[in-house]
């Protein structure tokens, strides 16, 4: 049986590469794996910390239990989506699991694809500038550096780059 990663931001692009993953399915069988990658919780308390200062605090003082709660809320709302987008996926009759962890997106995708035997990653292709690439580089060059699989590269538009997808708001 085939294994397809797909790894997702929860843009409107998601959409795309879950209906573009399943024409490059097509009738075989196989078993599609979304993954989402969460920041790191460090920097969700300190983004959630840094949300709670103007609302329950005592002067400079923030309560840790809702920042707690800031967190684990966006974790829960993280997590109905993504089981979401796998029933929309095993409606079209495909087998599909989720994957929702912590961490760097590369070394995240790395450690999947070997621990789970997957066989084809599909990605999204957001927009960067020239500048952007010559600096940091690009998740697709850096990944086919490192797997020996087929890697399917979505296009996004770049008007599109930014919108989130139903409902869900975007913390960068």
């Amino acid at each position: 049986m085939k294994k397809v990663l797909v790894a997702i931001d929860f843009m409107d692009a998601t959409d795309v590469l879950i209906d573009e993953t399943l024409k490059l399915v097509g009738n075989e069988k196989a078993e599609i794996v979304l993954l989402h990658v969460c920041k790191p919780l460090d920097k969700m308390m300190v983004n959630a910390y840094i949300q709670r200062q103007d609302g329950k605090c005592c002067g400079n003082i923030v309560r840790y239990d809702a920042v707690r709660d800031d967190v684990a809320h966006e974790l829960r709302y993280e997590r109905r989506m993504i089981c979401d987008l796998v029933k929309r996926i095993e409606s079209e009759n495909v087998t599909a699991r989720a994957v929702l962890i912590h961490g760097k997106l590369f070394k995240a995708i790395l450690h999947e694809v070997d621990h789970l035997g997957i066989n084809m990653l599909v990605v999204g292709s957001h927009y960067h500038t020239t500048f952007h690439q010559l600096l940091f580089g690009s998740l697709r060059a850096r990944l086919q550096k490192k797997l020996d699989i087929p890697i399917h590269v979505i296009p996004v538009d770049r008007k599109e780059q930014h919108k989130p997808i139903r409902g869900l708001r975007y913390t960068s």
